[in-house]
């Protein structure tokens, strides 16, 4: 997303019926983890960046193409993840 003259990261934390929009300048583990502090969720479901990886407690659902999908598509997308093998 533009936020002024540059391009921030919209991070998407879900559940349910309730979601928190997070925008942040960069996408490292630390926004996550500021979000999250130690708490951590039964399951996550992200691309295979290094920064989204070891958040879920039980299961993490890596789908690859939401990385390359364009903003409007991404959320048709997330409910087309494959599991990884």
């Amino acid at each position: 997303m533009r936020v002024g003259k540059g391009n921030w990261w919209l991070w998407v934390f879900h559940h349910a019926d309730s979601a928190v929009f997070i925008a942040a300048k960069h996408r490292s583990k630390a926004v996550v983890h500021a979000f999250l502090g130690d708490w951590r969720p039964d399951y996550w479901i992200s691309d295979r960046y290094g920064g989204q990886m070891g958040w879920a407690t039980r299961e993490h659902q890596v789908c690859s193409r939401i990385s390359s999908a364009t903003s409007n598509t991404r959320s048709t997308l997330a409910t087309r993840c494959s599991r990884p093998a």
